[in-house]
């Protein structure tokens, strides 16, 4: 067996749940949740075997079949966010064009209406991607506000503005408490 093959073995016993249930967050359905994390795995590990070696992470340096599986499950999840808001602007634009005709005509999934839903999921729905993204990075994932925006290549203000956006829209569904912790300008979080 590779290295590669150890690792991505460790990695999914590991952290195949808090994975899937990251994608779920992300994506709010059960199966698209799936689908981003095998696409994950599969952007992330066939590069490792490809003749270029692995890919970089955000610091420049390549993963190596040393890595730590806790290193390569964040790597997973910043793919997994990166790849959810790809296809979210990529069907934003393919609406914007006026190719409907050649998008297949979408079946409502009626599992997931029966299925109750937790807040969380209901909520995240009525969000912008970059909107989701920011509330993840910020709340799922305990990050500063500064963080967020070194995470997602953005100016701190506009994270900012995202997660003010997003807690505004979700103050306006009732879908949060009015007391949920907002971002300061020092990019803690502060109760109340």
């Amino acid at each position: 067996m590779a290295a590669w093959d150890e690792v991505m073995t460790q990695v999914l016993t590991q952290y195949g749940a808090s994975l899937y249930a990251y994608g779920r967050a992300v994506t709010g359905n059960k199966a698209e949740a799936e689908d981003l994390v095998h696409d994950a795995v599969v952007r992330v590990f066939s590069r490792m075997t490809s003749r270029t070696g692995a890919p970089k992470g955000r610091t420049g340096r390549r993963l190596s079949s040393t890595a730590l599986p806790s290193t390569v499950a964040a790597y997973l999840r910043r793919t997994m966010l990166t790849i959810y808001i790809d296809g979210a602007r990529r069907k934003q634009r393919w609406r914007s064009i006026g190719f409907r005709a050649s998008l297949p005509e979408e079946v409502p999934d009626h599992a997931d209406a029966v299925a109750a839903r937790g807040v969380m999921s209901r909520a995240l729905a009525h969000l912008t991607p970059m909107q989701r993204a920011c509330i993840l990075f910020y709340y799922y994932e305990d990050l500063t506000s500064a963080q967020v925006a070194d995470e997602l290549g953005l100016a701190h203000g506009t994270v900012r503005r995202h997660l003010h956006d997003a807690l505004a829209r979700l103050r306006e569904g009732e879908l949060v408490p009015h007391d949920a912790a907002i971002p300061t300008n020092a990019g803690e979080k502060s109760h109340g």
